[in-house]
């Protein structure tokens, strides 16, 4: 259950390039449901790309792009695109805790600390905000190790709840330069893996650098009382340099830990409150698509071609398969494994026959496809994942292919010149009796995750 805030008016698209796939990363599972996590950045985009004075980037602007929970960032685009601080994101939390809005480096513009809600219902009237959280700045931190029960209300003033105890969250000293702890609660996520998307759905760490999503911590964590949807919720709450980080017991496990709305909450108080105007950047990179991965599908020892298909809708898709795939005695499949087998032979010294020769050749056709611009990321995404299993169920034909070629020389071998061919046809009966079975077994890939969509 997230602690939410009104939103923004409209949803946008997901500006392309660094920016989506950025968002994809962590949050593209999310969308289509192969991840079950707080968003990092939200469900769509919050406003369009912008550009934002910055005196460092670029002719003095740099483009960002606001989601729910932060603003991407790009202020030097000529640096290496590989390096996960390509992309940043805001130190959204730091500007609103202290009113000091970022516009250099080194270049700030002093206001009062937000009285924005820092989480729970936007119209709690009790609930902390940022500005009650500028007053825990400067506490000091409790002992490593400790357990978490320190409280914090909306006038910034702290108190101690020894009952919080019960739900066992401690600080974690790690030596930031900050000089402040990190709830144990908040550092196992940061820490933690899942399901990403990279080029595919994989696992992998929810961030390369633990920091990078957070920046270091400002404050300690405090446990508060908000309203969510007008119910009353316990929550702890921690305030790092780019984000919110929240915990609440009450919530189903996988959400317990949650990223703040931190960039709907700046933006309410950069362009509504402080009554800035955004200014839209008139060169943004088109919506991001993403790219179904048939083009990077490899499968060791086989060579792999393709038939094209088009659509926008699972529908439109299996109609393509349909359409187009291959064919064989059997019926329609969407992607086929076939294998091409010659030998020679002759009689050496001794009078045995030997085979001379055994060449292979095996070719795996998938369908490929190209989604159009705009098409769901979940329907990409389920793409993906369908052809990854094809894949894999390709690969087994291939392996009973290599597994059984092998055996034609020593059957050439076992009898005369006469029955050589005979006996290598027998092997090649053999390989397809063992293959009809791996379909068999298999249902033709649906067991090991071929269905789509």
């Amino acid at each position: 259950m997230c602690l939410a805030s009104p939103a923004l008016a409209g949803a946008e698209s997901i500006a392309g390039g660094a920016f989506g796939a950025t968002w994809a990363y962590s949050d593209l599972p999310v969308a289509t449901l192969s991840a079950s996590r707080t968003w990092m950045w939200g469900s769509q985009a919050d406003s369009g790309p912008l550009l934002e004075p910055y005196v460092e980037a670029s002719g003095g602007q740099r483009l960002v792009q606001y989601f729910d929970k932060s603003r991407m960032e790009l202020t030097h685009p000529a640096v290496d695109p590989s390096s996960i601080w390509y992309v940043t994101n805001g130190l959204l939390a730091a500007e609103l805790i202290t009113g000091r809005m970022q516009l250099g480096d080194t270049t700030f513009h002093q206001y009062a600390p937000a009285q924005v809600n820092i989480a729970g219902d936007s119209n709690d009237p009790n609930g902390p905000t940022y500005a009650s959280f500028n007053r825990l700045l400067g506490y000091a931190p409790i002992p490593n190790g400790w357990t978490v029960t320190q409280t914090v209300d909306r006038a910034g003033n702290v108190g101690a709840d020894p009952s919080l105890a019960g739900y066992g969250v401690s600080a974690l000293d790690l030596g930031v330069p900050t000089r402040h702890d990190v709830a144990s609660v908040f550092w196992s996520f940061m820490t933690g893996s899942g399901t990403v998307f990279l080029n595919g759905v994989r696992q992998g760490p929810l961030f390369a650098n633990p920091f990078y999503a957070t920046g270091y911590p400002l404050t300690e964590a405090y446990w508060t009382t908000v309203l969510v949807g007008g119910v009353s919720r316990q929550v702890l709450v921690q305030v790092f340099e780019r984000r919110v980080l929240t915990y609440t017991p009450a919530n189903p496990p996988a959400w317990q830990v949650e990223s703040g709305n931190v960039g709907q909450h700046y933006y309410r108080w950069r362009y509504d409150l402080l009554g800035q105007t955004p200014t839209p950047d008139p060169s943004a990179p088109p919506a991001w698509t993403p790219q179904s991965e048939t083009d990077a599908i490899a499968v060791p020892g086989a060579t792999v071609s393709d038939y094209e298909i088009t659509g926008a809708t699972a529908a439109e898709l299996w109609a393509s398969m349909h359409q187009l795939g291959p064919r064989d005695a059997s019926g329609e499949h969407a992607a086929e494994t076939t294998w091409y087998v010659s030998w020679t032979f002759q009689p050496d010294a001794s009078g045995t026959c030997q085979a001379t020769g055994v060449s292979t050749r095996i070719t795996v056709t998938f369908p490929h496809w190209t989604p159009p611009v705009g098409t769901s990321p979940a329907l990409v995404a389920d793409w993906d994942r369908f052809v990854a299993a094809l894949a894999t169920h390709e690969e087994g034909h291939v392996q009973i292919v290599q597994s059984g070629v092998p055996n034609i020389a020593p059957a050439i071998a076992s009898g005369g010149c006469q029955t050589a061919n005979t006996a290598a046809g027998a092997v090649m009966t053999q390989i397809q009796q063992q293959s009809d079975a791996y379909d068999a077994q298999t249902n033709h890939g649906a067991s090991q995750g071929a269905v789509f969509p």
